[in-house]
């Protein structure tokens, strides 16, 4: 009996401490209920010694963690940190998973984003190459720039090995616009590839250089007429007229001794008009003195003018009247004249008297004494510069 009694109690008791429990967990569970979280952890992803990260990479990883609410605001993400290892990549392009496993072992992940990452390495390098600096624009009228020069000759470049290999040197450049003395300025230097395109991502050691561009007077300067000559005959019947030359002036520069000494410049050969019967225009080279600073073209432009070589012929011609009345007879004084013709000497040398005619036209006119004009016929090739005498004495008388 006692033990049916103990036995009962005991079950009791039990049934009683579950019952408690059940609660408990009940009253637990509504206070601290299960959650999904997402938190964003600082991504820390370093390059081993010796190289270096071509590529972007995200600053920071979301987490999606599954918990007990009181556990997951124990995960304090400003002090937790993603810390990605790289120290056993290639150079060149990988991609790693990113793997996070929770401090709490009550709180699950569920999600990690993003899941991978795209990493590009490349070893650091370093070498030394040439400087090259030019100057830009230009000084005083009077004076001119030498070489710039550098207080050392090269720099060392260093970066990602692909970066570096492009570098064919680095280059600056010094503003002497308008200077009147040599120019020192410290320049900072810029990496270049082989077409003279920056190349960026590079260290320069040292990043600047002083340069020195040194400046002369320029010697005094002199203008001088260009003489020309002409070679060579024209067709025939045709002569050379004018020439021009443009500019017809030239300058240089040239110590006192050296320009004293020069009063012109010739053409570095003559104008050949051999043939020729229509006027032409040529660019012709010049034959620049030594020792001289030439300024300008170093041809001309050359026009000649081919004209017809006209020359004048006086044939003595005797003169008949015309249209004398049936009626009359005449009588004239002087009986010829002067016919002053005018051509080229081609044509001229082929005209004769026979085909010239003077005349004096008597139509209307009635017995006594007139002085008409003469009047000539010749061929249509030549003109007719003057008849001497202009007019005549004709006599006029009846049969």
């Amino acid at each position: 009996m006692i033990d049916r009694v103990l036995s009962k109690d005991t079950l009791i008791k039990w049934a009683a401490v579950i019952l408690a429990l059940v609660v408990w967990l009940r009253v637990y569970g509504d206070r601290n209920p299960v959650e999904v979280r997402v938190l964003n952890f600082e991504l820390v992803v370093a390059a081993p010694e010796g190289k270096t990260l071509m590529n972007a990479v995200p600053s920071r990883v979301a987490v999606t963690f599954e918990g007990r609410e009181r556990s997951l605001n124990r995960l304090n993400q400003s002090q937790i940190k993603i810390e990605l290892d790289l120290s056993l990549l290639p150079d060149g392009v990988s991609v790693i998973p990113i793997e996070y496993e929770s401090p709490d072992s009550s709180v699950s992940v569920r999600d990690v984003n993003p899941k991978e990452l795209t990493v590009d390495l490349d070893t650091i390098s370093t070498k030394n190459v040439q400087i090259g600096v030019v100057a830009r624009g230009t000084p005083n009228d009077e004076y001119e720039e030498g070489q710039p020069q550098v207080v050392q000759a090269s720099v060392n470049v260093t970066g990602a090995k692909r970066l570096v290999d492009k570098v064919q040197y680095v280059g600056g450049e010094v503003d002497i616009s308008g200077a009147r003395a040599d120019v020192s300025a410290t320049v900072t230097l810029s990496p270049k590839n082989a077409q003279g395109e920056d190349v960026s991502g590079i260290e320069l050691d040292p990043a600047t250089v002083v340069v020195t561009v040194p400046l002369t007077q320029r010697p005094p300067s002199k203008s001088v007429p260009v003489k020309y000559s002409v070679s060579g005959t024209p067709k025939h019947g045709y002569q050379v007229g004018k020439v021009t030359v443009t500019p017809s002036t030239v300058r240089f520069r040239a110590t006192a001794g050296v320009a004293g000494e020069i009063d012109s410049v010739a053409l570095a050969r003559a104008v050949d008009v051999s043939g020729r019967d229509a006027s032409f225009t040529q660019n012709v080279p010049l034959q620049i003195p030594p020792n001289v600073i030439y300024e300008g073209a170093l041809q001309v432009s050359v026009r000649v003018e081919i004209l017809e070589d006209i020359v004048q012929k006086t044939f003595t011609i005797p003169v008949q009247p015309r249209n004398v009345g049936v009626q009359l007879r005449w009588d004239i004084s002087p009986v010829a004249v002067k016919v002053v013709l005018g051509g080229r000497s081609d044509v001229m040398e082929g005209i004769r008297e026979s085909d010239i005619e003077a005349y004096v036209d008597a139509e209307g006119l009635a017995e006594g004494i007139h002085n008409p004009v003469v009047a000539a016929t010749f061929p249509s090739n030549v003109q007719l510069v003057e008849v001497t005498p202009s007019h005549v004495e004709l006599e006029l008388k009846k049969r």
